[in-house]
């Protein structure tokens, strides 16, 4: 979406919820951002959207609500499906 292999952010608070991390990077990157990340309510992840903080997927997390923590690496991958 992005066309950005790697980005390093600066944050001005000590903690910082996934979903406001989100809407960080979409006032950045545009609305379509946050429209190909969440569902059109913005209350869940897209289902063909990963996110990963350091390397654990958020859903075995705290999904949107996930507290992000000085120097956690955030990883967002689209999922592919394939087969025969």
């Amino acid at each position: 979406m992005t066309k950005i292999n790697e980005l390093n952010l600066i944050i001005e608070k000590d903690q910082l919820l996934l979903k406001e991390l989100i809407i960080q990077l979409s006032n950045k990157y545009g609305s379509e951002f946050k429209k190909y990340v969440l569902t059109e309510n913005k209350n869940k992840i897209r289902p063909y959207i990963i996110i990963l903080i350091n390397e654990i997927s958020v859903d075995l997390l705290n999904n949107l609500n996930t507290i992000l923590k000085n120097n956690d690496i955030i990883t967002f991958l689209p999922s592919i499906h394939g087969g025969n």
